[in-house]
């Protein structure tokens, strides 16, 4: 995390970084994420999206995420979206 030299103080660059922190490290998708690299799904999908045109295709990868934690939690899939909007450990 990056932090800011403030008047003699140190704050962090993000308030929403420090949120995060409020996550355990032992946490399981902390581990996860420690350990998973979830970027393979952009190869394993570019030859689906145009590479010249419309924005890049950041989508898929978050998509995966959501039916990983779908999958893992056991979630319908309206649970899985509201859970990811509030839940801290998820994002």
């Amino acid at each position: 995390m990056s932090l800011l030299l403030h008047a003699g103080r140190q704050l962090t660059a993000s308030f929403h970084a420090e949120l995060y922190n409020l996550v355990s490290e032992d946490h399981l998708l902390r581990k996860i994420y420690r350990i998973v690299d979830f970027s393979f799904i952009h190869e394993l999908v570019e030859n689906s999206y145009c590479k010249y045109y419309g924005r890049p295709a950041n989508e898929p990868e978050l998509l995966f995420r959501l039916l990983f934690l779908r999958i893992l939690y056991n979630l319908s899939d309206e649970r899985v979206i509201q859970e990811a909007q509030v839940n801290l450990a998820y994002k």
